[in-house]
């Protein structure tokens, strides 16, 4: 799982289940700009020209995509940008 804007609201709703790591393998979390910057590589002139809040979510959910990708070997992969 990947998320953005909601700050890993559903990894803790997850996580919060009796035996969740039954399913539930973990979280990456990219909540600020620096996280964004730095797992993410979004373009620090992106997040100044955008306001990290309304940034392209286009290129952030591309970017969340391959992360959770590249980072689980789970069979089902779930990106939240709220």
């Amino acid at each position: 799982m990947a998320e953005s804007g909601t700050g890993g609201l559903l990894a803790s709703l997850f996580s919060d289940v009796c035996g969740a790591a039954k399913f539930f393998r973990g979280a990456v979390i990219c909540y600020g700009n620096f996280a964004k910057m730095q797992v993410l590589d979004v373009p620090e002139c992106l997040i100044v020209k955008e306001r990290a809040v309304t940034m392209a979510l286009d290129w952030l959910r591309r970017e969340l995509v391959r992360v959770a990708r590249g980072q689980s070997t789970a069979p089902r992969r779930v990106t939240l940008i709220g």
